[in-house]
């Protein structure tokens, strides 16, 4: 989960395992976004309640982008790139590399780094415990050279 000071109110989080950013993609035969400074009168699709729905939002107020579709899965998002709904989408640049890997020739990214964020694996308030043991396994997998391979293979 995207560590976020809203999100850290309700839940307790682990070190960061990895620093990420939100990715802005468009249909891969759309040439006519190649970054932000073409997004006005445009609609982004997210998901909701995601950091790419923040930024989405963030970019409507400032008169950037003309509206904002919510959406509940990456699937949907990319559906409604497809069909023109939706022009440019933003989302966790990981999980879109993802997609692109598993269902190439379908989108394109055209701004990888919108904004930086780390993740870390969210646990109850207070739970210390919990959150010890997960932060004693990331230190361990860092050590171990796992983290790495892991990173190389999937980032």
């Amino acid at each position: 989960m995207t560590i976020t000071e809203e999100r850290e109110e309700s839940v307790d989080f682990s070190e960061p395992y990895i620093n990420a950013g939100l990715a802005l993609a468009v249909a891969v035969d759309n040439d006519d976004i190649t970054g932000v400074a073409d997004l006005e009168d445009k609609v982004a699709a997210v998901q909701q309640g995601s950091t790419g729905a923040a930024k989405a939002d963030e970019l409507k107020a400032e008169g950037l982008i003309d509206d904002v579709i919510y959406l509940p899965h990456v699937n949907d998002i990319i559906m409604n790139l497809q069909s023109g709904r939706a022009d440019f989408m933003i989302n966790d640049l990981p999980v879109t590399i993802s997609y692109m890997n598993q269902q190439p020739g379908i989108i394109k990214i055209v701004d990888d780094q919108l904004q930086s964020e780390s993740y870390g694996f969210a646990v109850r308030s207070g739970n210390t415990e919990l959150l010890d043991k997960i932060n004693a396994g990331l230190a361990n997998v860092r050590e171990d050279g796992t983290y790495d391979e892991i990173m190389e293979k999937y980032f």
